[in-house]
């Protein structure tokens, strides 16, 4: 037990028993089980000198020492709650371990082929800009190759179309 639970037990034994009117011997042997002598005189001589119990006969608590108990149960209480949240959270956090543990590897495999594939990728987009400009002259070649047939089948239209009219004309 901690020094707040040993207190709370203290005021709440002396509140059970306060109709008692058990002297500080008799009272000792109520919490003897959880509380040393020398813990016992302790709590005692600091509820004694902080007002908590009555300044006649120490068998009752006062209004102050009512109030003392309520507060040290709530932070008890709150203190508890705080211990099952942080357990909680703990264990939350070991499952999301776990969870990281177990996908890491093949996520860290998966980005790494991702990397190396747009690093290629790059690469090769660079090196195709250098063909693309061989491929620009070859085009424009291709271009005034064109061009030429072009040229060269319009004459042959004409050539043809003038020696069929120059074939009629002599008949």
């Amino acid at each position: 037990m901690n020094d707040k639970e040993l207190k709370i037990l203290f005021l709440r034994t002396k509140l059970e028993n306060e109709s008692k009117n058990l002297n500080s011997d008799s009272f000792f042997d109520l919490v003897k089980d959880n509380l040393g002598w020398a813990k016992y005189n302790q709590i005692y001589a600091e509820f004694a000198n902080n007002s908590l119990l009555d300044s006649n006969t120490h068998t009752k608590l006062t209004e102050l020492g009512k109030n003392t108990l309520k507060i040290l149960e709530l932070e008890l209480e709150q203190e508890v709650t705080d211990q099952k949240v942080e357990r909680k959270k703990l264990h939350n956090e070991s499952k999301l371990s776990e969870w990281q543990i177990k996908t890491f590897w093949p996520l860290f495999i998966f980005g790494l082929f991702g990397g190396l594939y747009s690093a290629y990728d790059i690469i090769k987009t660079l090196t195709k800009k250098e063909d693309a400009k061989v491929e620009q002259l070859t085009k424009s070649e291709m271009e005034s190759e064109l061009s030429k047939l072009r040229t060269l089948i319009l004459t042959q239209k004409k050539d043809s179309t003038s020696t069929h009219s120059n074939s009629k004309k002599s008949k």
